[in-house]
């Protein structure tokens, strides 16, 4: 199983923050970034190995629970025919 993640933004506690097609939300809790920061630098510094997972909210408190290593996640950055719509 394969789980497509794109950038959704930084969100107020200034964590960079992912989205999954099915609406759950993944992201960095160790490395935070400035409101204006570009997504050239996220995607510089940001991996998979980075995310936890958030939830099913944008900004919302962090699950903290690590991503399931049986599951193969991807953040996709230019590739948006790969999401299977316009984002």
């Amino acid at each position: 199983m394969k789980i497509l993640l794109r950038f959704a933004g930084i969100d107020s506690w200034n964590r960079p923050v992912f989205k999954s097609k099915d609406g759950s939300y993944y992201g960095s809790t160790d490395k935070i970034y400035n409101m204006d920061v570009s997504p050239e630098t996220i995607k510089k510094e940001i991996t998979v190995k980075d995310l936890v997972w958030f939830g099913n909210e944008f900004d919302c408190e962090p699950m903290g629970n690590p991503l399931d290593e049986k599951i193969d996640f991807e953040i996709i950055w230019e590739d948006h025919e790969r999401w299977g719509e316009k984002w």
